[in-house]
C-alpha cells in the first residue's frame, strides 16, 4: 500500500512539471517570436442631443441661519422656474450637485489680522434636458429667478454605443492595415495577435455663445449654440510576425 501511494504520488509530480514545462516552453516561445505593435484611431464629430447645465445660487450673510435662509429662499424659487421649463419625455432632470457653507474673512490693517465678517452659502443646480436648443432660455429664466452664476454648459451624446462601434471597426481596420504595411515591408507576414486594446471616448466643444448689444435688444433669450461632440476610437494591437 505505501508503494503504490507512493508511485501515484511521483506520477501526479511528474504530470504536475510536465505541465508546467509546456506552459514555460510557450511563454518562452511567445517572448521569442517577433511581434509588430500599432495604433489605429478614427474619429468623428456627432450632433449631441442633451445639454448639461451647472448654475450657482451664491448667498451671504452675516450669521450661518441668514445665509443658509437667504440661499434656501432663492434656490426654491430657481428651481421652481427651472420645473416649469423641463419636460418628461425628453429625460429632463434637475437636481443639487453642490452645496456647501463657508465663513468669509477679511483683513483688517489695524488689527493686522483676518476677521470674519460673515458666511457664505453655495448651491449649484444642475440641468440635464434634452432641449438643447432652449439651453439659452433656461439660463436666462434661471437667471431671472435669483441664479447668479452659470458654472458650466456642456452638450452630449445621450447613448454613443453605436458611433463607438463605428469609430471602432474603423480603427482596428486601419491599425490591421498599418501592421501589414509595416510587415510587408519588413519581409515579414503577420501571424496572429498578441494583444488587443481599445478605447472610445468623447471631448466637449465649448458652446458658443453668439452675444451683441445689438442681437441682445432682438432676442428674447441668451443664443447658445450646441456645436458638435467629437468621439474618437482607439484600438491598440500587438501581432506576432513570422519569415515569410
Amino acid at each position: 500500500m505505501k508503494r503504490s501511494g507512493y508511485i501515484i504520488l511521483v506520477a501526479v509530480i511528474n504530470l504536475i512539471m510536465f505541465s508546467t514545462h509546456a506552459d514555460s516552453s510557450e511563454i518562452m516561445k511567445d517572448d521569442k517570436q517577433g511581434t509588430i505593435s500599432v495604433t489605429g484611431t478614427a474619429s468623428d464629430y456627432y450632433p449631441p442631443d442633451m445639454a448639461e447645465i451647472v448654475l450657482a445660487i451664491d448667498s451671504s450673510a452675516k450669521t450661518v441661519s441668514e445665509a443658509t435662509q437667504r440661499n434656501r429662499s432663492v434656490s426654491e424659487r430657481v428651481v421652481e422656474k427651472l420645473k416649469m421649463l423641463i419636460r418628461d419625455d425628453k429625460d429632463d432632470l434637475i437636481k443639487t450637485s453642490s452645496y456647501s457653507l463657508q465663513p468669509e474673512y477679511e483683513y483688517e490693517k489695524r488689527m493686522k489680522k483676518n476677521v470674519l465678517i460673515g458666511y457664505k452659502v453655495v448651491n449649484q443646480v444642475s440641468v440635464k434636458t434634452g432641449q438643447i436648443h432652449e439651453a439659452g432660455r433656461i439660463i436666462d429664466s434661471a437667471i431671472d429667478a435669483g441664479a447668479n452664476r452659470v458654472i458650466s454648459v456642456n452638450f452630449t451624446i445621450s447613448d454613443d454605443r453605436t458611433y463607438c462601434r463605428e469609430l471602432l471597426e474603423k480603427a482596428t481596420k486601419r491599425g490591421k492595415l498599418e501592421a501589414e504595411i509595416v510587415a510587408h515591408s519588413l519581409g515579414v507576414q503577420i501571424n496572429g495577435i498578441k494583444n488587443v486594446s481599445a478605447s472610445c471616448g468623447h471631448t466637449y466643444e465649448k458652446p458658443y455663445y453668439r452675444v451683441s448689444a445689438a442681437q441682445e435688444k432682438m432676442m428674447s433669450a441668451t443664443p447658445i449654440e450646441p456645436g458638435a461632440v467629437h468621439l474618437s476610437g482607439t484600438a491598440n494591437i500587438i501581432f506576432f510576425i513570422m519569415d515569410q
